[in-house]
Order: C-alpha cells, then sequence, then structure tokens
C-alpha cells in the first residue's frame, strides 16, 4: 500500500513533534514505514497539488497561474 502524501499541521513546534510522534505509531503499528528520503519536516511551506501552503494560508502557485496565462488561444 501506498500513501502519496501524508501533510501534518501544528501550532507549534512542540505540537509539531507531538503530532509526528503519533503518526508515526501508528504508521509503525500497521507496518507501514516512510522513504526518508521523500520526507520533509517542520517546513513552514509546502507545494500541494498546485497550492502553497504556509502560515499565511492557502495560495494558488503563481507557476500555475502564469502556465494558464500563457496557454494560447484556440
Amino acid at each position: 500500500m501506498f500513501f502519496d502524501d501524508i501533510l501534518i499541521h501544528s501550532q507549534s513546534y512542540k505540537q509539531h513533534q507531538a503530532h509526528l510522534q503519533v503518526v508515526f505509531e501508528l504508521l509503525g503499528s500497521h507496518q507501514l514505514v516512510a522513504k526518508e528520503s521523500k520526507c520533509v519536516f517542520c517546513d513552514d511551506r509546502v507545494e500541494y497539488l498546485g497550492h502553497i501552503i504556509s502560515k499565511d494560508g492557502v495560495a494558488t502557485d503563481p507557476e500555475k497561474l502564469q502556465a494558464i496565462k500563457n496557454w494560447p488561444l484556440p
């Protein structure tokens, strides 16, 4: 079984550590693992599905908008 993405949002670093602990325990209890090379921890900005998620909220990725603006007219 594969999970493509697990996003964990926390209000503080201490809370984030607790959330990570819970997630790792759940993965382990179900004999699932995360590939370390694909993991990013404690990042304050995430690009996900054409959006940028940060402490400021969710915004559309400017690169995606530019690609749409550059589409040729039919």
